[in-house]
């Protein structure tokens, strides 16, 4: 309905291919992005104005500006109201975008050459919000050709050939889970106990409860929490801050999706010794690969851990609640690709220091 009032009232668009696209739109709010078939009916309805265009090839060229189709009555459309203009070129691209979060779909979008990338996401995260239950914008990150665009970038300032589609993976925030701290002593003292983390990540929940404190590092600002304890002879701790006894100190993070890049860490964030030619760890990037990694079945899992726990000296309780921990991630695989990542790499991301 709407293309034969557009062809109706424009003549210059009959027998042409025509598009719509709008300011309005949820997908993109002041953003000027075409309704393709997959949006329209969800949008139309929430509508007051949409532009028609010409498509010529593959260059958008905007038939009148004057083509901004008025609603009258249900999907009824009003005649221009002012005479037309001069054409402008638009140009547009298609991302087909992949994501590795279950029960998404791969899907294609057509945006124009200044739509942000945080546009981008925010598609996605309509199409898939209903699939996904406790699915969070805000924790989703773009992938293009090996790389993680700026969210606030235009999509012209990353990509040069407008000819061919481009797939975007999208996957979301990882978690850095389950890291405890154990401190022993021979004998009861009080110990203060600094972790600081990299722009790259923020802390998602602590125990004991501490207060986390924005820290400026080159690239970005990091966090870092201090907590104040006094051990016990048996192993466990009591947090001077709250009163709480515990067998260990805890923290979780989660990543930053709008951190790109791997800036330098700063001298004081590094660790005193670290390896020659170690690599910083990043956990947006963190992966694995041959030479650093072991591939096991589900089932050579536990023993191979524990053993592997055993011999970095941790106790039967500490083994016993890692495994437990990841055990019903591992169950739903039948094989998992592991990796121990070195201390040295590691504290340069989170930075740990106990003092005395």
């Amino acid at each position: 309905a709407a293309l034969d009032l557009t062809r109706k009232h424009f003549k210059t668009l009959v027998g042409r291919e025509v598009y719509f696209e709008t300011t309005q739109a949820n997908i993109a709010v002041g953003q000027s992005v075409e309704l393709t078939d997959d949006v329209w009916e969800g949008v139309i309805g929430s509508l007051t104005a949409l532009e028609a265009f010409e498509r010529k090839q593959d260059v958008q060229i905007k038939a009148e500006s004057t083509a901004v189709a008025r609603p009258a009555t249900g999907n009824a459309f009003a005649a221009p109201l002012s005479p037309p203009v001069q054409p402008a070129e638009r140009r547009t691209i298609t991302l087909d975008l992949v994501s590795s979060i279950e029960g998404t779909q791969k899907f294609s979008v057509k945006v124009n050459s200044t739509t942000t990338w945080d546009k981008v996401a925010h598609v996605f995260w309509l199409k898939n919000r209903h699939a996904v239950p406790g699915l969070c914008e805000d924790d989703l990150y773009l992938i293009l050709d090996g790389r993680m665009p700026n969210g606030s970038n235009k999509i012209e300032e990353d990509i040069d050939d407008w000819d061919e589609s481009h797939e975007v993976f999208i996957h979301p925030a990882l978690m850095g889970s389950k890291p405890v701290i154990y401190i022993w002593t021979r004998q009861s003292q009080e110990v203060s106990v600094d972790l600081s983390l990299t722009s790259h990540w923020s802390f998602s929940a602590v125990y004991p409860v501490a207060s986390i404190t924005p820290t400026k590092l080159p690239g970005g600002t990091g966090q870092s929490l201090t907590w104040n304890v006094l051990t016990r002879e048996d192993g466990n701790l009591q947090d001077k801050a709250t009163g709480l006894e515990v067998n260990s100190l805890f923290w979780e993070a989660r990543t930053n999706s709008h951190v790109s890049g791997i800036p330098d860490s700063s001298p004081s964030s590094r660790p005193s010794s670290p390896a020659p030619g170690m690599d910083a760890f990043n956990p947006i990037k963190a992966g694995l690969a041959d030479h650093d990694s072991v591939l096991l079945r589900v089932s050579d899992m536990t023993p191979y851990l524990d053993a592997c726990l055993r011999a970095l000296g941790l106790h039967p309780e500490a083994r016993t609640t890692f495994i437990t921990y990841w055990l019903p991630s591992f169950l739903r695989h039948e094989y998992v690709a592991l990796r121990f990542v070195p201390q040295a790499s590691y504290e340069q991301a989170a930075r740990l220091a106990i003092t005395p």
